[in-house]
């Protein structure tokens, strides 16, 4: 039996033999093309806004106007909004 403390030797010292690479890895190497496909979806959209029916202003849809503080096409006053005047 071969000595487990010995530089390039295979057995574990507890026993048992060590497997050499346990991780699986790739056979080939991926092209160019194949990787750039795969991350070509992996891109920045602006984001979606609408114009409030009540204030013109732009805001998310389905949320409510940060300028007036209506929602939806009824214009409902969900949220009183307090306007600072500096003089």
């Amino acid at each position: 039996m071969p000595d487990p403390f010995v530089a390039g030797s295979n057995m574990h010292p507890a026993g048992g033999m060590v497997e050499e690479n346990n991780v699986p890895n790739p056979k080939r190497k991926f092209s160019n093309a194949r990787r750039d496909k795969r991350r070509s979806n992996w891109k920045i959209t602006a984001p979606t806004l609408v114009r409030c029916g009540n204030c013109e202003a732009l805001h998310v849809p389905h949320h409510v106007c940060p300028s007036c503080g209506t929602y939806g096409s009824n214009h409902r006053q969900v949220v009183n909004l307090r306007r600072s005047h500096s003089a």
